[in-house]
C-alpha cells in the first residue's frame, strides 16, 4: 500500500470510526518480561510493562509455539528501557517489542518516548487497527514518507502519537505518545 493510500486510509478511518460510548478503563493486564538480545521485551498482554516494553496480545497468553517479540536492530541505539509511568493508560496498545526509553510528566500530560521494531507502514497499521479495538477513537491523522501521526481519545484520556523512521536504520522507529486525562482538559465553570 502506498504512503498516499495509507494516508487516505487513516483519514477515512478517522472520519468513519464513531464510538458512541467510551469503554470503562480496562483492567490492568500484566506482561511477562523476557530478555532477548540484551533488551527487555514483553510477551504478555497489552499496555502494561514491567521494564518499559510491551507485547500486545490483549489478554491472551502466548502458548508454547508463540514467537518471541521482535527486537530492535543495534542501529536504533535505543539506550536502557524505563518503566511506564503508573498513570499511563493500561489499555493503550503498544506494538510487540516496544522499548520505552523515557516517561515523564509535562504538566498534566504524560509523555512517552521510545522505539518500535517495525517498519512505518506496519506500525501505522498496528495503531489504526489496535487503538479502536482498545476503546480509543482516532482523530485527525497524517502520514508522510518517514512519519505518521494521529490524535486519539478514549478511556478517559485524549492524546497524540507520532512514529517516525530512523534514517539508516531499517526495521526501527522512534515514537512519542502524549496522553492527558480528559478531566484536566475541562476548564472550571465560572462562579
Amino acid at each position: 500500500m502506498s504512503m498516499r493510500r495509507t494516508l487516505i486510509f487513516i483519514s477515512l478511518l478517522a472520519v468513519t470510526v464513531l464510538w458512541a460510548d467510551w469503554r470503562a478503563e480496562a483492567d490492568a493486564d500484566t506482561g511477562a518480561a523476557n530478555r532477548v538480545n540484551g533488551w527487555a521485551t514483553a510477551t504478555g498482554s497489552a499496555g502494561t510493562s514491567d521494564i518499559g516494553t510491551s507485547g500486545l496480545t490483549r489478554g491472551a497468553s502466548p502458548g508454547p509455539a508463540a514467537s518471541p517479540a521482535p527486537t530492535l536492530p543495534a542501529c536504533a541505539q535505543a539506550g536502557p528501557p524505563v518503566r511506564l509511568p503508573p498513570e499511563f493508560p493500561k489499555s493503550f496498545p503498544l506494538p510487540p517489542g516496544t522499548v520505552i526509553t523515557a516517561g515523564r510528566h509535562a504538566g498534566p500530560t504524560i509523555v512517552l518516548e521510545g522505539f518500535i521494531p517495525m517498519e512505518l507502514k506496519e506500525a501505522t497499521r498496528f495503531f489504526v487497527q489496535k487503538l479502536p479495538d482498545a476503546g480509543f477513537r482516532l482523530g485527525r491523522g497524517e502520514a508522510e514518507q518517514s512519519e505518521a501521526e494521529s490524535r486519539f481519545g478514549g478511556n478517559g484520556v485524549a492524546g497524540f502519537f507520532k512514529v517516525r523512521s530512523i534514517e539508516g536504520c531499517p526495521g526501527a522507529l522512534q515514537f512519542t505518545i502524549r496522553v492527558q486525562n480528559v478531566e484536566s482538559l475541562r476548564s472550571p465553570e465560572p462562579k
